[in-house]
């Protein structure tokens, strides 16, 4: 027996309603049903009265005002297009993610459908309370610059000419080593003026290089002791730079043939050092330290905010209107992906990605979608692909196969129409125990395994100990490829 309770639009009916639904444990089960009014919209307020926080209008849309300002949940909500059932989403199922495919071609745009009825406008959410400025920082204070040192006298000793090389002697036993003499630097003559630079003469023939003379016996002279550096003198003061001088006329000396190379005469003794003399006087003035820059005033604290004013009482809500809503418009046709061909033009599925996963810099195998939605990888030799090892429960790659799941751990999941292929056994596969969302469960190895084939086709017997996908023998036509009963495709492929 289905009761039927009509009830008037007012805060006490609806009260009473609600009242009768929580507490009515000895009356019989039934359905209670709140018919509005002609126009009228079925409205749940909140505990003022004020707000809406349900609406359902005429046409059946509905209205939640709290969604837009809720907390981020992780779930999709999903409802079922004929019966309007709310529910979770079924799972999404991605294959294996590659390198980046070719971008298919563009689709046509779809007719742009009319503009349906506008939608009742959200409740405005209340604006937050602007933060404080933080203070700013005081600014450091500059380091003082350091002294320029002074710059040193250059010297002034002239270059003495060059003497003729003479004929190398022969060399002569090592004298001793004698003790070092006072060593005394003379004072530092001024610098000479710059002569006139001589017009270049013309390179006169290269003379016949003489014989090599023996080595003459090293000379005996002792070394004086080095002498006592004398006190440095105060820095003077930097003279004003004089005014440049003209430069004076190229001289017209005529530079001589190059006569030939003489006997070298005997290394003379070492004069002593001159000693060192005593620097000018003048000192130079220390630079004024720059004074530090003064701190910065604190910024001064921000003026407390006004007082919010009394919010007006909200309005009277305006009746809702009734236009009846634009026809939608037709839908778009969906863009083709791009297709994956073999040699004879047929279509082995929709290209999703280049490369195989995990081996980068890959670009040998293309990832197909087939028309029976199996993922596989076709190489450019026609090949199915297999990236991961298979492991057997019988010796010799023998008994039920798995796919190796990469982890020790049962429970992983997986596209169940992955396709798989073994070299070793000329057989494709693809994931056995799919679920109702399309995705087989990795399971620990039962019986034990007894060898494994790796990806280049070669069988060992041993004992992997990883958790496995139970694979099931499927034929070419079974995940919609040609060619039935090989187990390849007819090359070259043909791209888009």
């Amino acid at each position: 027996m289905k009761g039927t309770y009509r009830m008037q639009r007012h805060p006490l009916a609806l009260a009473l309603g609600t009242a009768f639904a929580l507490h009515g444990g000895n009356l019989f089960a039934a359905d209670i049903e709140i018919t509005p009014p002609p126009a009228g919209n079925v409205v749940i307020k909140d505990s003022t009265g004020a707000i809406a926080r349900f609406v359902v209008d005429p046409s059946g849309a509905v209205s939640i005002s709290g969604l837009p300002s809720a907390a981020q949940e992780n779930s999709p909500v999903c409802f079922n297009t004929g019966t309007g059932q709310l529910g979770t989403c079924p799972l999404q199922i991605a294959g294996p993610i590659g390198a980046t495919g070719p971008m298919g071609n563009t689709g046509p745009t779809g007719s742009v459908g009319a503009i349906g009825v506008t939608g009742l406008q959200g409740i405005q959410g209340i604006t937050g309370v602007s933060g404080a400025t933080g203070i700013s920082g005081a600014t450091g204070s500059t380091g003082a610059t350091g002294s320029i040192g002074a710059t040193g006298a250059t010297g002034a000793g002239a270059t003495g000419a060059t003497g003729v090389v003479g004929n190398t002697g022969v060399t002569g036993p090592t004298g001793a080593i004698g003790v070092t003499g006072a060593s005394v630097t003379g004072a530092t003559g001024f610098s000479g003026a710059i002569g006139s630079t001589g017009v270049t003469g013309a390179t006169g023939n290269t003379g016949s290089i003489g014989l090599t003379g023996a080595t003459g016996a090293t000379g005996a002279g002792v070394t004086g002791a080095t002498g006592v550096s004398g006190f440095t003198g105060a820095t003077g003061n930097i003279g004003n730079t004089g005014p440049a001088g003209a430069t004076g006329a190229t001289g017209a000396g005529v530079t001589g043939a190059t006569g030939s190379a003489g006997f070298t005469g005997a290394i003379g003794i070492t004069g002593p050092t001159g000693a060192i003399g005593a620097t000018g006087a003048g000192v130079t003035g220390a630079t004024g330290i720059i004074g530090s820059t003064g701190i910065t005033g604190a910024t001064g604290n921000l003026g407390a905010a006004g007082a919010t004013g009394v919010k007006g009482s909200t309005g009277a809500t305006g009746a809702t209107g009734v236009g009846t809503a634009g026809a939608t418009g037709a839908t778009g046709t969906a863009a083709a992906g791009a297709l994956l061909r073999d040699a004879n033009g047929v279509a082995l599925g929709t290209i999703l990605t280049m490369g195989t996963p995990g081996s980068a810099g890959s670009t040998n195998t293309m990832w197909v979608y087939t028309s029976t939605k199996h993922l596989v990888g076709i190489t450019m030799a026609g090949a199915i692909t297999t990236t991961s090892p298979l492991y057997y429960t019988g010796l010799n790659c023998t008994g039920n196969a798995y796919l190796n799941s990469g982890s020790a751990t049962a429970g992983a999941t997986s596209y169940a129409k992955n396709v798989l292929y073994s070299q070793k056994n000329l057989q494709v596969y693809a994931l056995a125990n799919a679920n109702a969302n399309g995705q087989a469960t990795s399971v620990a190895p039962s019986p034990t395994y007894q060898s494994q084939e790796n990806n280049a086709g070669v069988c060992a017997n041993t004992v992997p100990t990883n958790a496995g996908f139970l694979m099931t023998p499927v034929t070419m036509a079974t995940i919609g490829l040609p060619a039935a009963g090989t187990t390849s495709v007819a090359v070259p492929l043909q791209f888009p």
